[in-house]
């Protein structure tokens, strides 16, 4: 659905209607993979509807966040791939990364989210590709936000600075609680 507008992909109502008709049978098959869980109804809302803020709706409902997955992870830059970096990203635990990554404001700029992707890419060998460091690399530029305006960092930049963390992190593991240092670097 490359032909699709962001702003037409922010409306509830699309997706609303695609999910209970074109993809009803995707719907019918998810509700029966979690009709015996406790919080039932809440997965049928947020399956269906946006029931929270926009952001993070757009990566819960069932539909939307496929195509806000592809949409913030195309690289328009890379010609013979531009869909390298989404197929990294849903390597492993694509749908818990997609809510923990892409539910953050931050996230909305593409240059911002294609350099954390890319910088988590480029240090793969000393890194766990999962969504453990896209929280930790969420809280590191959410806390860099208080003192340097992010959203004028080229992606370049944010890749570079993807990388000098991490880099910084696997040298001085303290930085992280030991609970995180198990979720994220490689041993």
């Amino acid at each position: 659905m490359k032909f699709l507008t962001p702003v037409q992909a922010s409306r509830e109502e699309f997706w609303f209607t695609m999910i209970n008709t074109i993809y009803l049978d995707y719907l019918l098959s998810y509700l029966k993979t979690v009709s015996n869980r406790k919080d039932f109804d809440q997965k049928i809302k947020n399956s269906i509807f946006y029931n929270t803020s926009i952001t993070k709706a757009q990566t819960m409902q069932r539909i939307s966040r496929y195509w806000w997955l592809g949409y913030k992870t195309y690289d328009e830059k890379n010609v013979s791939n531009p869909y390298w970096l989404t197929e990294y990203f849903f390597e492993y635990d694509g749908s818990s990364k997609i809510i923990s990554f892409f539910s953050s404001n931050l996230t909305n700029n593409k240059d911002i989210a294609l350099g954390i992707i890319e910088g988590i890419k480029n240090k793969d060998d000393k890194i766990i590709n999962n969504r453990w460091t896209y929280l930790t690399m969420n809280k590191y530029f959410n806390a860099m936000g208080g003192v340097r305006i992010i959203d004028i960092m080229t992606r370049e930049e944010i890749k570079k600075e993807t990388t000098k963390y991490i880099d910084s992190i696997i040298e001085n593991p303290e930085l992280l609680s030991v609970e995180d240092r198990k979720r994220i670097i490689k041993n």
